[in-house]
């Protein structure tokens, strides 16, 4: 059974594509995050790099450029995951990802509040997946 169990942990992998029209979006997974100033970061195969002053955001996502003040809850992307194991797809599924800025916790880590909003139900640790090692995220 364990084997069987790493067997599927190791062949599981998450391919992103552009998202599907008409998605509704009725489950949502939030995390407190930790992102480094001025690193780039991959979450949820979009590219993003944070810069800040003591009340608002500089974030570039996917080479543009967008500012949040604290506070302010934003749409940074929309996008479709396909989770597969052994070549069989095991969720399939659009994804939105909302930031919501809360201020800088110290002179090099900004604090956020993401929100995952999927169309279908899926695994806290399958959502996990979209997120860098290079961000401290706690479930929220």
């Amino acid at each position: 059974l364990l084997i069987g169990v790493v067997a599927v942990v190791a062949t599981l992998n998450v391919v992103i594509y552009p998202p599907v029209d008409g998605a509704t979006y009725p489950y949502t997974t939030t995390y407190d995050v930790w992102f480094p100033l001025g690193k780039a970061v991959t979450v949820g195969g979009i590219d993003m790099v944070a810069l800040s002053t003591e009340d608002e955001m500089m974030i570039a996502v996917d080479g543009a450029t967008e500012k949040l003040e604290v506070g302010e809850n934003k749409l940074i992307s929309e996008r479709r995951a396909v989770v597969k194991t052994f070549g069989l797809t095991v969720v399939d599924t659009n994804f939105q990802i909302y930031l919501n800025y809360r201020g800088l916790s110290d002179p090099r880590t900004a604090n956020f509040h993401l929100a995952v909003r999927t169309s279908e139900q899926v695994p806290q640790f399958i959502v996990g997946m979209l997120l860098p090692r290079d961000i401290q995220a706690v479930p929220a």
